[in-house]
C-alpha cells in the first residue's frame, strides 16, 4: 500500500507456450512425418480391369480419361478422374455398376457380373496387407 490507500497490482507474464508444450508438438509432427510413406505407399496407383479372371486393362490414376470396354453382354464404358474411376454407362439391365458411384480407396471394387467385368483399384506397392492374426 502507498501511503494515500492505494493498492499497487504486479502483473506476471503469460507464456502461451512452455518447453514442455514445445516437445510434444514437436514429437507429435516427427511421428507424422514418419509415417507418412507408410501412408502413401497404400495410396491406389492404378485401376485395373478384368474379364473371366483375366487382366484386360491397367490405367494409371493419376492421368484422367474416359474408356470403353467390351464385355460378355455388350460394352462398359469407364472415367478415370480425380484418383478415382467410376463406370458411366454399361450395357446391362440392372446398372447396378454404374450406380455404384466412384471408388477412391486401395482394393475397392466395382463390378458388372452381366459383363463379366471387375474393376479394382490397386496400389503402387505390392504389398496390401488387410490384417495379421494368430
Amino acid at each position: 500500500m502507498y501511503g494515500n490507500g492505494t493498492k499497487t497490482m504486479t502483473y506476471r507474464t503469460l507464456h502461451p507456450f512452455s518447453y514442455l508444450d514445445g516437445l510434444v508438438i514437436i514429437s507429435c509432427v516427427a511421428g507424422a512425418l514418419a509415417f507418412w510413406p507408410l501412408v502413401q505407399s497404400h495410396r491406389p496407383a492404378t485401376v485395373a480391369v478384368f474379364r473371366d479372371d483375366t487382366k484386360i486393362a491397367e490405367y494409371p490414376l493419376s492421368t484422367p480419361r474416359v474408356v470403353t470396354l467390351r464385355g460378355r453382354h455388350g460394352d462398359i464404358t469407364l472415367s478415370v478422374r480425380d484418383n478415382g474411376v467410376c463406370v458411366v454407362s454399361a450395357d446391362c439391365p440392372r446398372q447396378v455398376c454404374v450406380r455404384a458411384g466412384t471408388i477412391r480407396q486401395n482394393g475397392q471394387q466395382i463390378v458388372c457380373a452381366p459383363n463379366h467385368i471387375l474393376i479394382e483399384l490397386q496400389a503402387s506397392s505390392g504389398n496390401t496387407v488387410d490384417a495379421v492374426t494368430k
